[in-house]
């Protein structure tokens, strides 16, 4: 038996030994660890803002002086052996594309390697991932096991390109994933229509352009008994910083909601419980958000009972923990303000939408045809 100096590759603590050795490091070097994503680490000092983006052993760092960049990588590299793989292109599956002016993020080759994993190549191209008339209701007996652990494969890859560049892939990853444990044969069906549609966009991507204006906005959307197996509604919600979505969400609601207004309280809910993760996580990388951010709503009920408890009776059943809701308004961290349901972007995340309506809110989240 050999007692060990230092861990080994490979062994059960061994993630948990680098992350202490590498947060050591950052500390040491005058970088704070973000609380609200223990990922990002900060050095803002005379108007320099350095940002490391940890990943297990996988960094990237960004600032807006190159000198501290290029300071960055020799103190990591005296403390590890690193390679340097010089201006982004790629990062996590990622490709990245930047100028003066823009930074482009695509998922281009993941996708055609996803397509050609499931001999979609061949296939018709279709609109929009996931239709309208859309049943997901499981029929029949369920698929055998080899089509399942296919399904689950082609499941999770949509989830890594919903959660990370494709937003508009974010609703029909989420409805199909809920079916990973026993999928039918229509669940399948629906799963390659959305490569069919992937197969049309390989090239769209989000888009951040150069702007003087730093706006946190958000919207906020579900679609009571969406579920038509157990009536729970979908929650839809997404962020844009400027003209461009930062962060979004496609999920079930917890709970059967009574009415439409309920249904949209509890969304609500989630939506400024990211607000403030979005907020604590943008000043700590030594940015400010000088105007209160605004989520946008459409039910004028939902609103009124952000403010006040109108309706007592229709509402006193409603759990306690999405009525801080109030608080958070009220102490000035966001505005609700109304919204046209016909400019809901987050209409997109609750249900599948007609070819025109779907593709103009794509639009409306940044997301443009990148030129790769």
């Amino acid at each position: 038996m050999c007692r060990l100096k230092k861990s080994l590759y490979g062994l059960k603590q061994s993630p948990l030994c680098w992350n202490i050795k590498i947060n050591s490091v950052l500390l040491n070097y005058g970088f704070n660890r973000a609380v609200s994503e223990f990922g990002v680490y900060s050095k803002v000092s005379s108007g320099v803002i350095i940002l490391v983006a940890l990943y297990v052993d996988d960094l990237l760092i960004l600032s807006n002086d190159n000198a501290s960049i290029k300071d960055v990588k020799q103190e990591l590299s005296s403390k590890f052996k690193m390679k340097d793989l010089g201006r982004v292109s790629t990062f996590l599956g990622m490709e990245i594309m930047q100028d003066d002016e823009k930074v482009c993020m695509h998922l281009n080759r993941y996708l055609l390697n996803f397509l050609a994993d499931f001999g979609m190549p061949e296939y018709n191209a279709v609109t929009v991932p996931i239709a309208p008339s859309t049943s997901l209701i499981p029929e029949g007996k369920c698929v055998h096991e080899k089509k399942t652990s296919r399904y689950r494969t082609m499941v999770g890859k949509l989830l890594f390109a919903a959660n990370t560049v494709r937003p508009d892939l974010a609703y029909a990853a989420s409805s199909l994933s809920r079916f990973i444990k026993n999928p039918h044969q229509t669940h399948i069906n629906a799963a390659k229509h959305v490569l069919r549609y992937i197969k049309r966009t390989l090239n769209l991507g989000l888009e951040f352009k150069y702007s003087n204006s730093f706006k946190l906005a958000g919207y906020c959307d579900s679609d009571r008994a969406s579920d038509k197996v157990d009536r729970k509604a979908i929650t839809g919600y997404n962020f844009k910083l400027g003209n461009t979505v930062i962060t979004w969400k496609s999920t079930k609601q917890q709970t059967v909601a009574l009415s439409s207004t309920e249904a949209k309280y509890m969304a609500l809910g989630d939506a400024i419980k990211e607000l403030l993760w979005l907020k604590q996580l943008i000043e700590h990388i030594g940015l400010k958000i000088y105007e209160t951010p605004i989520i946008f709503e459409d039910n004028e009920g939902c609103k009124m009972l952000s403010s006040h408890p109108v309706h007592h009776q229709r509402t006193k059943h409603i759990d306690i923990r999405h009525h801080f809701i109030r608080d958070h308004i009220k102490n000035n961290d966001c505005e609700i303000h109304s919204i046209n349901t016909e400019n809901m972007i987050a209409d997109m995340f609750t249900k599948g939408l007609s070819k025109i309506k779907f593709q103009r809110f794509v639009k409306l989240t940044g997301m443009n045809l990148i030129d790769v």
